[in-house]
């Protein structure tokens, strides 16, 4: 990985490029429009993911994985075991009459065994003995299946729908359409190394393009002679669409929960000025915070202000948070960031532990595995005396003083619990709103006295905290858990 540049600013750059190609004197995204919907604007998130990735690896060798005869035996066999379930997760419904669908990704993160970054939807469904069913977007290996049986619960696979399509599609059942237009697409304007990516990216659409019309016609058969009246599901824009638009078709009011903070690259939330169609969007959207209805507005969003309803935060930590004790030592929590540039990260740890009175606490993650988490940033349990490995972040939250790091929501969490947020200045400008908006200093190890930085950052005073606190949460904070009660309550739920 490169971490001497900002690939997120290039793949930003590229992808607004792209999005402005012509073909025929129209743009391009006229090719993606379904049901009068726009499928381009929906697919913004994954084509971003697709051109970081290039922007990544175009100056080096891609190694591909060699598909030998048992990975394609073991894919068949999960995705034939997915249907199996997700059929007899079908008859289930039916024959239970549930009225709720929950969606997000096959995670058992939680106390739930579920997500743990939608918990309190489950919380509040389990708590009111609420039947519901679950739809999964999935990654097919082996924990599809330990994930199912640990959870206990029948569930509907994206991925399932995915596998019917792609045999359908072999057997030339299903056609792509539209296939040789790629040759007259107007790539004036482009290098030549990226051509061919992008002729590629549009080949791989139109694909998933079909695919797209596939599961909604799949979906929407399903949903037709159920009972649901109500999905509740993550903001996963990525993958949601499908399922959004089917439950449209079928009147099914739609609520969305973010699960993370948004930024100018979080542009499967934002509008890629394309307004020819409508826009795939849930009925409501529902924020943590005034700070974040605005936020999206600020950064152009597609979604109506009504669109975006204020329904407060979770408990992160259920922890007495005490006053931090007068003493000259320094404590300063570090997290996972997945997307963080673990090189500049390893330079900004090693330049803060020259100091004898700061120590570091690196916080792991609880969905990815130790091991991947510590090699990706070149560190172990015996890196230094003064740097210690936690997952539990309940154990130390009263001795922290500062949380640091890049760009992740995780940042944010922080500030409730009167911490000082500091932003290491590196190529990725990710987490820079966090400054801009008043939450958080910068550490630049390679202009400022790190040293003289931390301590200042430390005395940062109680008004100033309480101002941070009241711009991220408001002055009254709203619970997720009375706003769920009462989207409940309106749909007869409870």
């Amino acid at each position: 990985m490169k971490t001497n540049i900002n690939y997120y600013k290039d793949s930003l750059l590229l992808l607004n490029k792209i999005n402005e190609i012509i073909l025929n004197n129209r743009n391009i995204s006229q090719m993606f429009v379904y049901k009068g919907y726009d499928f381009w604007q929906s697919y913004q998130m994954l084509i971003f993911q697709n051109i970081k990735k290039f922007i990544q690896n175009k100056d080096h060798k891609i190694i591909t994985k060699r598909i030998n005869l048992l990975i394609i035996v073991k894919y068949i066999i999960l995705n034939t075991l997915l249907i199996f379930i997700s059929i007899l997760s079908i008859i289930i419904i039916y024959i239970t009459r549930r009225k709720v669908i929950v969606y997000c990704s096959d995670k058992i993160s939680s106390k739930y065994k579920s997500d743990f970054r939608i918990e309190e939807i489950y919380s509040t469904l389990i708590n009111n003995k609420v039947g519901f069913l679950e739809i999964f977007h999935t990654l097919l290996d082996k924990n599809v299946i330990l994930n199912f049986f640990a959870r206990r619960r029948f569930s509907i696979y994206i991925e399932s729908i995915d596998f019917i399509f792609l045999l359908l599609y072999k057997l030339k059942f299903i056609r792509i359409h539209n296939t040789t237009i790629i040759n007259y697409l107007n790539l004036n304007n482009f290098k030549e190394n990226d051509i061919k990516f992008i002729r590629n990216l549009f080949s791989e659409y139109l694909i998933k393009f079909e695919l797209s019309k596939f599961r909604i016609e799949l979906l929407s058969l399903f949903l037709r002679f159920t009972s649901i009246k109500l999905l509740l599901t993550i903001d996963d824009v990525r993958h949601y669409n499908e399922l959004i638009l089917a439950c449209k078709i079928n009147n099914i009011e739609t609520y969305a929960f973010q699960h993370g903070h948004y930024t100018k690259y979080h542009v499967g939330w934002l509008s890629c000025k394309i307004k020819n169609y409508k826009i795939i969007t849930p009925d409501k959207l529902i924020v943590w915070s005034n700070y974040w209805k605005n936020e999206l507005l600020r950064l152009g969003t597609y979604f109506n202000k009504d669109q975006i309803v204020v329904g407060g935060y979770k408990d992160i930590i259920d922890v007495n948070i005490k006053n931090r004790r007068k003493t000259s030592q320094v404590n300063i929590l570090i997290p996972y960031e997945t997307e963080a540039p673990k090189d500049e990260i390893l330079a900004n740890i090693e330049e803060i532990l020259k100091y004898k009175n700061i120590n570091i606490f690196f916080k792991l993650r609880p969905d990815i595995d130790k091991k991947i988490q510590l090699q990706e940033y070149k560190i172990n349990d015996d890196f230094h005396e003064r740097l210690f490995i936690i997952e539990d972040i309940k154990i130390i939250i009263n001795k922290i003083d500062i949380v640091a790091g890049t760009y992740s929501t995780f940042l944010y969490d922080m500030i409730k619990y009167d911490k000082k947020i500091v932003i290491f200045k590196t190529c990725l400008d990710y987490g820079d709103a966090m400054v801009t908006n008043g939450l958080a200093d910068y550490i630049y190890i390679n202009k400022h006295n790190v040293y003289e930085s931390i301590i200042k950052i430390c005395r940062t005073s109680s008004n100033k905290m309480k101002r941070r606190r009241e711009i991220l949460y408001g002055k009254k904070q709203t619970l997720l858990k009375d706003t769920l009660y009462i989207i409940a309550k309106e749909h007869n739920i409870l």
